[in-house]
């Protein structure tokens, strides 16, 4: 009697997916394989994207790259074919603000929506900018080393792996400085009697050439 032991070879039907965001959903490939069998997949770009629980997990943009494959069975050969798409970068994490407070050397304000997920850098258009500790949604910035009465704008920048930089900016100015009270007295003429009394005001920082009386 004579057997035969060879196997039939097979077919694999997919359908490729055309893009993801990193932020999705886990997405599932649609494949079948002439055999029957198990499709399994691998990806070849872990930087990308990576399986989890079967399915497709968006890690970063770029191009994902995806081994779709039957190992075979008793009666079937294995096949296996690749497919690859888009990752698109997630959406930007955009701060927002709540109003400055001035102080004598800047300002203070607070981003609103404070997210442990995103970086935070911050930049000014004078003086230095700091970021101090988050509490809940809040994360506070000071701005510091401004003269008085001077204006700076602060741009925070968030920035998260897989995802598009969110930046915005908002501008506050520092308090006013002291106002120095000066008396004059000023003697009057030959023949009249008494002093008369002239108050003299600067802010600081003016020269005293801009007093106003």
């Amino acid at each position: 009697t004579t057997v035969n032991t060879s196997k039939q070879n097979q077919t694999l039907t997919v359908t490729t997916l055309n893009t993801m965001t990193v932020g999705d959903a886990d997405t599932s490939v649609v494949a079948s394989a002439s055999s029957g069998g198990t499709i399994t997949l691998t990806s070849q770009s872990t930087g990308v994207c990576t399986i989890v629980s079967g399915k497709i997990h968006a890690v970063d943009a770029g191009t994902c790259l995806v081994t779709v494959a039957q190992a075979g069975t008793s009666s079937y050969n294995q096949i296996s074919t690749s497919i690859t798409f888009t990752i698109n970068a997630g959406s930007a994490k955009v701060p927002t603000f709540d109003t400055p407070v001035a102080t004598a050397t800047g300002y203070t304000v607070n981003v609103t929506n404070y997210s442990t997920s995103e970086t935070y850098t911050a930049t000014v258009s004078a003086g230095s900018a700091s970021i101090g500790s988050a509490s809940g949604s809040n994360l506070p910035v000071t701005v510091s080393g401004l003269s008085a009465n001077q204006s700076s704008s602060l741009t925070v920048k968030t920035t998260r792996p897989g995802y598009a930089t969110g930046q915005t900016s908002v501008s506050g100015t520092s308090k006013p400085g002291l106002v120095v009270l000066r008396s004059v007295i000023a003697n009057k003429g030959v023949g009249e009697s008494g002093d008369v009394a002239f108050f003299q005001t600067w802010t600081e920082g003016e020269s005293c050439g801009a007093a106003s009386g």
